[in-house]
């Protein structure tokens, strides 16, 4: 028995590429959990960070006609503005909120940023904000200078608006919605609404701030405070549908990981090595690309199988075409870019192990789950350099009615990949003379045995 492991491992070892080729096989497991650990270190942390706005779109006209906030939104804006601390018993998380009225100046204008990813989200307060508000605080101290046992009878809250994008990133924006959602923060803003707004009516009636404070306090206690608290604070998704499910939200990630692994698996099936007499004939360009028939036909019909199945059991898309049709695309370039990369290097398996490494790679830090503001900084400068940052990010625009130029704008960087099929050509070219002039074909004597060299 010990006989045989130590032939095996002589075979294994008998050039420097298998010897690499050990190596990585015994480095990887290390290499997948380190760079895993490594890119999502306290993700949810890293959205501290993220960049959300609160704009007013409240105006009035200033005494020069310039149109300027009202008083009461500015205020409420001044409330919101700044780092708000977020207990939720088991940890404690910050929401940084920052203006940007000066900015954005309508409401399309935030929702086009929200979807375009230049921001995470914003906090909008609606125009005609400070008429409605001014006439709740007017009924309150009406009901209570009445004496009535419900002092926010007649009131009608108005509210604001956080919004965000599902299609961006769906766990980000869960993220994001949950934190907007918490009752401190809630109550956090609608008491200053209130207090802004009772204080003008206070000014108007002349009363005692003790009495205006005495009035917000009971506010609070009302049993109708809950129901306008959760009211006042409303969530909207830019981009389409809300997503209701994270198999949905997370298909741009999960098709993008399937492809590729489809293409890994036939580095195993379809072996770069010539098997058959006219394969060791064949020139070199000739093999290869008749190698490249057999694995764009079996990426094509393992994408048509997924998109098909995917679709059958729930994947709700606005094109169930149009994503058939990209699907196809991606499994091809997948399929041209992974056999380029595992026909360099066809000894030891070191091809093989470079497309699995990109993988891995790829699952950290292409945004499938969580975005690059929530990774390590030094994994999302390698985001732009790999090609699931760009399918993931079209497959995701295919959730709504898809934009033919955001779709396709994505892919160039994909195509810089396909030079490893030139560069893969070159070295089996030198390499197959090499072996012509040593043996009269473009194999070793024993191909089983000496796999090639």
């Amino acid at each position: 028995m010990w006989k045989i492991i130590r032939e095996d491992l002589r075979e294994l070892t008998s050039n420097r590429w298998k010897t690499f080729g050990m190596f990585l096989l015994l480095l990887l497991p290390a290499l997948y959990a380190s760079v895993f650990i490594s890119a999502f270190q306290n993700p949810v942390h890293k959205s501290d960070e993220a960049n959300i706005k609160v704009v007013s779109l409240d105006k009035t006209l200033s005494s020069k006609g310039k149109s300027e906030d009202t008083l009461i939104s500015k205020i409420v804006k001044k409330s919101m503005v700044g780092t708000h601390k977020i207990d939720l018993h088991v940890d404690e998380y910050n929401m940084t909120i920052k203006d940007a009225s000066d900015i954005y100046k309508t409401k399309a204008s935030v929702e086009t940023a929200v979807q375009e990813g230049e921001i995470d989200g914003a906090f909008i307060i609606p125009e005609g904000f400070t008429g409605k508000i001014m006439a709740d605080a007017i009924q309150i101290y009406a009901n209570f200078t009445a004496k009535k046992s419900n002092i926010l009878t007649g009131v009608e809250m108005p509210h604001i608006t956080f919004y965000t994008s599902y299609k961006r990133n769906y766990v980000s924006a869960r993220l994001l919605g949950m934190r907007a959602d918490i009752v401190s923060l809630k109550t956090s803003f609608i008491n200053n609404a209130l207090k802004a707004a009772l204080e003008e009516v206070g000014k108007a009636h002349n009363a005692d701030p003790a009495k205006m404070a005495e009035i917000l306090k009971h506010v609070n206690i009302s049993k109708r405070f809950n129901a306008f608290r959760d009211h006042f604070l409303q969530f909207e998704t830019i981009g389409g549908r809300e997503i209701k499910d994270y198999g949905n939200a997370l298909y741009p990630y999960f098709f993008s990981i399937a492809l590729w692994a489809g293409c890994l698996m036939m580095i195993f099936m379809y072996k770069n090595r010539r098997i058959g007499p006219i394969a060791q004939q064949a020139g070199t360009f000739k093999n290869y690309f008749s190698k490249t028939i057999m694995w764009v036909t079996t990426a094509m019909i393992q994408s048509l199988l997924m998109s098909t199945l995917c679709l059958a059991i729930g994947l709700k898309v606005e094109s169930p075409g149009y994503l058939i049709g990209y699907t196809l695309f991606v499994s091809i370039i997948f399929a041209l870019i992974c056999q380029g990369i595992s026909s360099i290097f066809r000894v030891g398996e070191v091809g093989s192990f470079a497309v699995l490494i990109i993988l891995i790679i790829q699952l950290s830090v292409s945004s499938g789950v969580f975005p690059v503001t929530m990774q390590a900084p030094a994994w999302g400068k390698l985001a732009p350099l790999v090609p699931f940052t760009y399918t993931i990010a079209s497959f995701r625009e295919l959730f709504v009615d898809p934009n033919n130029a955001v779709v396709w704008l994505h892919q160039w960087p994909i195509f810089i990949y396909l030079g490893f099929i030139p560069l893969s050509l070159t070295v089996n070219f030198f390499a197959d003379k090499k072996r012509f002039k040593k043996y009269g074909h473009y194999t070793s004597h024993d191909p089983d045995v000496h796999d090639e060299h």
